[in-house]
């Protein structure tokens, strides 16, 4: 470590230069990974609970559940019939629905409400999990049915709103985090040069983790909540570490 310190210092200005290419470079690259990152990442797929699961899914699915209330009048009444078969049909056509269990196809009680007004339909999809989001948007038109209220529910559904909170989360973070941060480093140290080393190093650190995530994510699936812990580590370690340095440089 000593002799790394030696070059490091000796090519300071070659070192500086380098890293802050590095940092450009990786920012570029790095931003457009929240769009890449794929929702779950909770199985491990090739575990029995994952294939048994994934056998139980050619009897019934939860990718998307979907509950009906009529306006008026009852599910199994005429006008119920009139709508919602159709719609379903519809959704059926999708290359990406396998499978649409429902009253209207089963008969089943267990999928009417007890006063007849709402009904469950239950949509098994093809495809990853992101193929499944996809699908479940763009299923929403055609499930539509005049004269009835539709709820969205299920696993792609979920996760589709886990991903966007995630990223809209993720944004307000970095928003509000590097200049909370630049404040209270303001605070103790009393010198700009010295507050702002922290926050930039946790800046870069954050923006080469996330270009890395992205090219880890081109030879398989990285899970969106990756993006969370990067942030998180990212600018706690670097910010830290950098305090070390900095509190070190001052006792000297």
């Amino acid at each position: 470590m000593a002799w790394l310190a030696r070059v490091i210092v000796r090519l300071r200005h070659g070192v500086v230069v380098g890293y802050a290419v590095i940092a450009v470079l990786c920012a570029l690259f790095g931003s457009g990974v929240l769009a890449e990152l794929k929702p779950g990442g909770f199985r491990d797929p090739s575990a029995e609970s994952t294939l048994v699961a994934d056998q139980g899914r050619h009897f019934i699915s939860g990718d998307l559940v979907l509950v009906y209330r009529a306006g008026t009048g009852t599910i199994d009444d005429v006008e119920g019939w009139a709508a919602l078969v159709p719609a379903l049909a519809r959704a059926e056509q999708d290359p990406s629905v396998e499978k649409i269990v429902s009253f209207f196809s089963t008969g089943a009680p267990w999928l009417l409400s007890k006063d007849r007004t709402a009904t469950l339909a239950l949509v098994t999809l093809r495809g990853s999990d992101v193929e499944k989001v996809a699908a479940s948007q763009r299923l929403l038109g055609p499930l539509q049915a005049e004269g009835f209220a539709l709820l969205r529910g299920g696993y792609a559904p979920v996760f589709d709103a886990i991903t966007t909170t995630v990223e809209v989360d993720l944004r307000r973070a970095e928003l509000w985090a590097m200049p909370l941060t630049l404040l209270l480093l303001l605070l103790l140290f009393r010198s700009l040069v010295s507050a702002a080393l922290p926050v930039i190093l946790g800046g870069v650190a954050v923006s080469i983790t996330l270009a890395i995530l992205r090219a880890i994510d081109h030879f398989g699936e990285v899970t969106i909540y990756a993006a969370n812990v990067a942030t998180i580590l990212g600018l706690g370690l670097a910010i830290d570490y950098a305090l070390f340095v900095l509190m070190r440089f001052r006792e000297e």
